[in-house]
């Protein structure tokens, strides 16, 4: 999966969870910037694992990861580039 299909299905599916238009989000925004709060990190887990069919482990749950858009996105990457 190449890194521009990644950040097109990850805004797709944080701009449905934060209710907000997917061109209002980019890259370098905070996760809480954008309207993801605590229950909305619980839907987004759940959503990267169906969408990106990666496992999220709880150690892997923390800033370095959930910090923004673009850390999340280079998490997804390497996860999938595992599989």
């Amino acid at each position: 999966m190449s890194t521009n299909e990644i950040n097109i299905r990850l805004k797709k599916l944080v701009a449905g969870i934060a209710n907000q238009e997917v061109s209002d989000i980019s890259e370098a925004q905070a996760l809480k910037e954008i309207g993801i709060d605590s229950i909305g990190m619980i839907d987004l887990i759940g959503g990267l694992e169906v969408e990106f069919g990666i496992r999220v482990a709880d150690e892997d749950v923390g800033p370095e990861v959930f910090a923004d858009m673009g850390s999340l996105a280079g998490y997804i990457e390497r996860k999938s580039n595992k599989s």
